[in-house]
């Protein structure tokens, strides 16, 4: 057999099927200058040295040498680390408690460490609208969030029954919220707070300020005193979502 033939016999190299897993699902694999896939996968190689290079979101990548030996089916399994950044969650309202994801994080203002992702964000403060949202956490070393907090409305409802509650007597009825006229006399929603209220009814006007607080509904009653014909006397402002309704009385 002539002398070149022996050499290219002696020079073939065996293929060996690598199987390689990594602790992420998914994760990205390069080996040396050709990329692999995602773990966990198999493939056919040539014994010998090579880089391996893993990434995968959220994680710290992993470089190091590996080494195929010329054996059958070798394996090889790797775990990346997390890569943790630095969050700042900010509410308007202090104290506001934040749940991000299936993690009860605490009260607000505060700070967390925590893998990049997309996480459900849940903030929730007495007397204030809940607010639900998904937070995207980038792999920056440092983030900064705010958010506010809308206050819940207080509701009033105008009663007429001082006078012919008809269609036609709603039509001449004028209700105020600090100067603003409202558009309807039932669950008009206000904002939380100190409110001047104003009801016109024919002759009648009266103008009086009022404390509404957040969730509650509040009932406005016209009150005539008998000794004097026509002179509106008393507002009465009841809440009826309390168990015993309280009123309160404000003379002209």
């Amino acid at each position: 057999m002539p002398a070149g033939r022996r050499t290219k016999a002696s020079t073939l190299q065996v293929l060996r099927k690598v199987e390689i897993e990594v602790n992420i699902q998914g994760a990205f694999v390069k080996l040396g200058d050709i990329e692999v896939g995602q773990s966990p996968f198999h493939t056919n190689i040539i014994p010998g040295t090579y880089p391996l290079h893993i990434t995968a979101p959220g994680y710290q990548a992993l470089n190091t040498m590996l080494i195929i030996p010329n054996v059958s089916n070798p394996k090889f399994t790797f775990e990346l680390i997390p890569h943790y950044v630095k969050v700042n969650i900010g509410v308007n309202v202090a104290g506001a408690f934040v749940k991000l994801g299936n993690i009860e994080v605490g009260q607000s203002p505060f700070h967390t460490n925590i893998i990049p992702g997309t996480y459900p964000l849940h903030i929730t403060a007495p007397g204030y609208q809940s607010l639900t949202t998904m937070l995207k956490i980038t792999t920056d070393s440092m983030q900064n969030y705010g958010f506010t907090l809308v206050p819940k409305v207080g509701y009033l409802n105008v009663d007429l029954r001082l006078f012919d509650d008809t269609l036609e007597t709603r039509r001449g009825v004028e209700f105020y919220v600090d100067g603003i006229r409202q558009t309807q006399l039932n669950d008009v929603e206000v904002i939380p707070g100190q409110r001047n209220l104003t009801l016109v009814a024919g002759m009648y006007r009266v103008t009086r300020s009022v404390r509404i607080q957040p969730g509650n509904s509040y009932t406005i009653k016209l009150v005539a005193e008998l000794e004097i014909l026509h002179q509106l006397s008393l507002i009465h402002i009841s809440e009826p979502t309390r168990r015993t309704p309280i009123y309160y009385a404000v003379f002209c």
